[in-house]
């Protein structure tokens, strides 16, 4: 999340000549580590759990479940940490190109 919020910061700065202020700064770090939180307080809440890996050495989500609740929370968790911002960085990182040339 810090490297798509540095993505839309950029954007801003380069496409729209806008400053960003110290405020908005402590915003976006405030909004980084409340969705940070949310995805890893989740297994600790009950939507999928942590378990131990295959060489025991630490923990991780269980990506192996087959049960729906367990399945739902893998998919989601897919597309809110890797699809969505890997889509926004490549939105902002293409308009800045574009803004360039």
């Amino acid at each position: 999340m810090t490297l798509t919020v540095l993505a839309y910061e950029r954007y801003i700065r380069v496409v729209h000549a806008k400053v960003i202020d110290f405020s908005w700064s402590w915003r976006a770090i405030t909004y980084i580590w409340l969705y940070s939180l949310a995805w890893t307080g989740a297994p600790l809440l009950g939507w999928n759990r942590y378990t131990l890996e295959i060489h025991g050495l630490g923990c991780s989500m269980d990506w192996k479940s087959k049960d729906p609740n367990d399945t739902s929370f893998v998919l989601l968790f897919f597309l809110g940490c890797l699809v969505t911002p890997v889509v926004i960085m490549a939105y902002c990182y293409g308009h800045i190109l574009y803004a360039v040339r």
